[in-house]
């Protein structure tokens, strides 16, 4: 089950991802919509600054001429309080564009935490999974044992004690024998029972040092997720610095 709420988990991540592609696509999109009105606007005001000093000619070359010279001047203030439209407006822009720069950086900054995430997870379970298989292995081993190595010895006890069961009457030697036949037993048993308290204990340690590394493991990672990142505290320093409206 926890197999299984870690890979829907990856699954619901891997979406995300996607979305966020989908997002940064279409904010780059507007993004170069932006830089290429700023750059028809900036044509826009060098043809006007140019048109303005040709107006200032015109005006010098017609300083006889008031009624003319009155005309091309209402004509410059218009030009020039368009231009400080088209100005406002540019500004305006560049504004946005930092905004969509922001968001753009901050979707990025997501999309990398989540796709870390992600990588976490699917190195958590293959860990999972590889502790899972050493125990299970571990499992089957004990399970072939105890078939193996118990049984005998037992069979061979109960065997010896039938023979003492039944009503017959056994020559000291044969009962010596028999003896020494329980005896073997008993010690094929313990020494069976010796080595496989030995190997539930190296089982026990392979677990235990395991469960050390991983929580290591964990701990590095905590270190590296909770560390500032350097993207972050730069666009905060800068967001910080940039100018009101009223100081442009």
């Amino acid at each position: 089950m926890q197999k299984n709420e870690k890979r829907k988990r990856a699954e619901e991540l891997i979406i995300a991802n996607q979305q966020l592609d989908f997002q940064k696509d279409e904010k780059q999109k507007r993004a170069d919509e932006l830089l290429i009105a700023n750059k028809e606007l900036a044509l826009q005001y060098n043809q006007k600054q140019k048109r303005t000093e040709e107006l200032l000619n015109t005006k010098r070359e017609l300083a006889s001429q008031k009624t003319k010279i009155q005309k091309w001047v209402k004509e410059v203030l218009k030009a020039n309080k368009e231009l400080a439209t088209q100005y406002h407006q540019k500004q305006q822009k560049d504004e946005e564009l930092v905004i969509v720069q922001n968001e753009l950086t901050l979707q990025y900054e997501a999309k990398k935490e989540l796709a870390s995430e992600l990588t976490l997870a699917y190195l958590d379970l293959v860990k999972t999974e590889d502790a899972l298989r050493v125990h299970i292995d571990g499992l089957e081993d004990m399970i072939t044992m105890i078939s193996h190595n118990v049984r005998q010895p037992i069979t061979q006890i109960l065997g010896i004690s039938n023979l003492l069961d039944v009503s017959m009457e056994y020559t000291p030697d044969e009962l010596k024998t028999i003896v020494n036949y329980l005896k073997t037993s008993v010690l094929d048993l313990d020494h069976f029972t010796k080595e496989f308290t030995v190997y539930m204990q190296n089982i026990y340690k392979k677990d235990l040092d395991g469960e050390v590394v991983e929580s290591r493991e964990s701990e590095d990672r905590s270190r590296e997720t909770e560390r500032p990142r350097d993207g972050e505290t730069e666009g905060r320093d800068g967001e910080d610095r940039r100018p009101e409206k009223g100081e442009m």
